[in-house]
């Protein structure tokens, strides 16, 4: 059975070494906003792994894989950032982990004057501050910190203006930070309409930006693209919360707010606080508090596996970030597809778990049990010779 990807060896200055032709297992954990990672199973004795191990068999500073479908299109690029082997020797299997070249949002700091030295970051008084569209402002902040400032080979292009008009404050804060966590509810990209990433290209990287869709079809059983699937439902953790903004002691600005139909259908109440010492704004106030009320109201999560069809391909008619629309077991979900699980083995063939809205799976758990299997298959394949 052929492999539908591709899965490319480079070096720290992005020069490709070589390519792992056959490996026995792949899996790539997509997330929208945020950075995955992807786990290429090899045999220990595989062609071109001397292109990511040293001679002491650690892994070479910089390594880095780019994986493509079978169309050339990306799935996801990064640096290896962890090597394991698992024996006995007769039969040693290999895993080499990336983590999703997003990364770099979450590794670089967003400077208070970002083209000053570090002596005079004190002397601006006040935080990099501006505003405007959500994708003009990150991709101002990106350009300025990852760069210009540290020198890196990224490529950033220019706004077309899309999201909620925003005010982003950096001091020292990671660029994924300042714009993209909504666990806190202070999120400032995520719900604004377009998407944010970073994919590997000639000599370097690129930030791109795209608008999500609503895939029109609504995905059932009876839809014929649906092989399986299981839903969860949680119940809400918050139901109010209070909020703190800027001032000291008595010229401090306080707010609360509280769903109290939610306090009422559930006959309890649930306090969350946040601390928002540089906003004086009391809208922006409320908008961080409802942020962290809708992240604490009652989940429904959906995982399906697809059937990649060619009428329904993941990357092609729908990819992260995209809203779907599901019945299933007698639950209808409209919402965003946040992640999305991409599994290859040679007996088992090539499968789309796709997550919808806020259940998530954990892919350590699904690579070790995909290692497990692979395992067990070289074992009756050794038997049997």
């Amino acid at each position: 059975m052929s492999i539908p990807l591709s899965i490319g060896i480079y070096d720290k200055t992005f020069v490709q070494r070589g390519t792992f032709g056959a490996p026995l297992g792949v899996t790539v954990n997509q997330k929208w906003m945020d950075a995955g990672t992807a786990q290429v199973i090899v045999s220990s004795d595989a062609p071109r792994l001397d292109a990511i191990l040293d001679e002491d068999g650690k892994a070479s500073k910089g390594a880095r894989l780019w994986i493509k479908d079978s169309a050339g299109q990306h799935v996801m690029s990064g640096r290896v950032t962890r090597v394991s082997t698992q024996g006995p020797a007769t039969r040693a299997l290999t895993t080499l982990e990336i983590t999703d070249d997003f990364q770099i949002f979450k590794d670089a700091l967003g400077w208070v004057i970002p083209t000053a030295a570090i002596s005079a970051q004190g002397t601006a008084g006040t935080n990099w501050t501006q505003t405007g569209p959500a994708e003009t402002v990150l991709l101002a902040a990106i350009a300025a910190n990852i760069r210009d400032r540290l020198d890196l080979p990224v490529t950033v292009p220019v706004s077309v203006g899309r999201g909620k008009t925003i005010t982003a404050q950096l001091r020292m804060n990671s660029i994924y930070d300042a714009f993209f966590p909504v666990d806190d509810g202070l999120g400032l990209v995520n719900d604004g309409g377009f998407g944010v990433g970073v994919r590997q290209k000639v000599g370097g990287l690129e930030v791109y930006t795209w608008t999500p869709k609503t895939v029109p079809q609504t995905l059932s059983e009876e839809s014929g693209v649906i092989s399986d699937w299981s839903y969860d439902i949680a119940a809400p953790t918050i139901t109010r919360g209070v909020i703190g903004g800027a001032g000291d002691g008595t010229l401090r600005v306080w707010r609360e707010r509280a769903d109290t139909d939610l306090e009422e259908q559930i006959g309890w109440k649930m306090e969350t606080w946040k601390d928002d010492s540089s906003v004086s704004d009391p809208t922006q106030l409320y908008n961080d508090l409802q942020g962290a009320l809708d992240d604490g109201a009652s989940k429904v999560g959906l995982s399906i596996t697809f059937s990649q069809t060619e009428n329904f391909k993941l990357g092609t008619q729908y990819t992260i970030g995209d809203v779907v629309k599901a019945s299933l077991g007698g639950v209808s979900v409209t919402d965003r597809l946040t992640t999305a699980t991409l599994t290859w083995t040679a007996d088992g063939g090539y499968k789309a778990v796709p997550q919808i809205g806020d259940r998530t799976d954990d892919p350590d758990e699904a690579n070790i049990s995909l290692v497990a299997r692979i395992a067990r298959a070289i074992r009756r394949s050794n038997a049997g010779h």
